[in-house]
């Protein structure tokens, strides 16, 4: 877990915590969960990238001013960060659809504001990345939304409830209604097959990670990635399966539905470049 460090979400003149805020009211926006690393964000330009692309679809605004406004909110939280005494940690920058009255139909012209969350960095146990992980198979299945799929907007009930079902288990696995593999509750697949390394199609559901946008590309040029429908038993039958993101890097899956996998040398070599490349601490073997 991290702690909350500062909001910016507190300040209550500037974030009324009523009903008729958009946020609680509609899960009307988006977020971005960024992090630091020496007062650095090592994958910022995607994050900048996903966060406008969320803009763009949601019609939250005017690209140009929350673009700015993006780049001020996380200004603000590296300099907060570092007056905690903290040159590491998280930072959570949200856009917002202004109120304008009951209904669900946004007011015209559009606003939206920004606003940014800083934690301290999470402390996951090191047997995740070194040994890997055993992974939840959860029963409930994501919507399917072509026009919302690779966005991260605010309304995240379906991780929420199939975070449920994780119980001790670090990270589950989530299927769309069709039983095809899409992704974690909060991680991105990777699956190993022969010489390939093949993530689930995302045109239909799930959000496409900024960990995973980076290796699409060709931010590790040695590895190439292709992107195609996985069912589950594709992935049951796979050399190797790992779960990505931007905080915690890579980790491999050594079980699944009590099943054992092996962590394959390229699953290996794939980590050791991720954590090279991106500044995650722990050693990979």
């Amino acid at each position: 877990m991290s702690a909350l460090l500062f909001s910016s979400l507190d300040d209550e003149c500037a974030f009324p915590i009523t009903l008729s805020n958009r946020a609680l009211s509609y899960g009307d926006g988006v977020f971005e969960t960024l992090r630091v690393i020496d007062q650095t964000v090592p994958l910022v330009d995607y994050h900048r990238a996903r966060f406008m692309r969320g803009v763009e679809v949601l019609k939250l605004g005017s690209a140009t001013d929350l673009l700015r406004l993006f780049d001020e909110a996380l200004e603000q939280a590296l300099v907060r960060l570092a007056s905690l005494d903290h040159q590491d940690g998280l930072i959570k920058v949200f856009g917002i659809r202004s109120a304008g009255g009951r209904g669900y139909a946004p007011a015209t012209p559009c606003f939206s504001q920004v606003y940014f969350q800083v934690f301290e960095s999470p402390h996951y146990p090191s047997g995740y990345a070194k040994t890997g992980i055993e992974l939840a198979h959860c029963a409930y299945r994501l919507s399917e939304q072509p026009a919302l799929a690779g966005i991260k907007h605010l309304n995240r009930l379906d991780q929420v409830l199939a975070s449920t079902e994780l119980g001790p288990l670090p990270e589950g696995l989530m299927c769309d209604q069709a039983g095809k593999v899409i992704e974690g509750t909060k991680s991105n697949v990777l699956v190993f097959m022969g010489d390939q390394i093949v993530t689930p199609d995302l045109s239909r559901a799930g959000v496409r990670g900024t960990m995973l946008s980076a290796l699409l590309a060709g931010e590790l040029p040695s590895f190439s990635i292709q992107q195609d429908d996985i069912s589950f038993e594709q992935l049951m039958s796979a050399d190797s399966i790992a779960m990505i993101n931007s905080v915690f890097g890579l980790w491999p899956v050594i079980k699944v539905d009590g099943v054992t996998f092996e962590v394959s040398q390229m699953c290996r070599s794939l980590q050791t470049s991720i954590m090279k490349r991106f500044g995650f601490a722990y050693e990979a073997h």
